[in-house]
């Protein structure tokens, strides 16, 4: 057998699939620092693309086990590091915005009233001063 270092990756993946461990590890050792790379330029804290750059490399094997035909797998893991962010960014977004919204509304509301009293006040001083009786059109 060649040594790993030498395989292509569609060489590497089919290793992979019949049990040898240095097929992945292989893959891992050549694509670990583009995948990290991709995902830090979404996810600017280091040690949340850490564990991004290893969730990604679980769902390749995975994909890899299934036995996915991938042509490219350069590309594809960059892709599958991506959405692996993408994701983790929704989530974050989720929690973030529900929480804020709470604590928002009741500023909101009374920067509101507030705001309506002032409206108020500014009205009823200038009817103060018309004569009782009289219409405004």
């Amino acid at each position: 057998m060649q040594r790993s270092t030498q395989l292509e990756d569609q060489e590497l993946m089919k290793l992979c699939r019949q049990g040898h461990a240095e097929g992945f590890t292989e893959l891992y050792r050549r694509y670990n620092k583009a995948v990290f790379n991709t995902i830090l330029r979404l996810i600017t804290d280091f040690a949340q693309a850490q564990d991004l750059l290893q969730e990604a490399f679980i769902a390749l094997y995975q994909e890899i086990m299934k036995g996915r035909d991938i042509q490219h797998f350069a590309h594809f893991s960059r892709r599958v590091a991506a959405n692996k962010a993408i994701s983790f960014l929704r989530a974050r977004k989720h929690v973030l915005v529900f929480e804020d919204s709470r604590d928002n509304i009741v500023e909101d509301e009374a920067e509101d009233e507030d705001l309506f009293e002032m409206k108020v006040e500014g009205v009823k001083k200038p009817l103060k001063r018309c004569p009782r009786g009289s219409e405004l059109s």
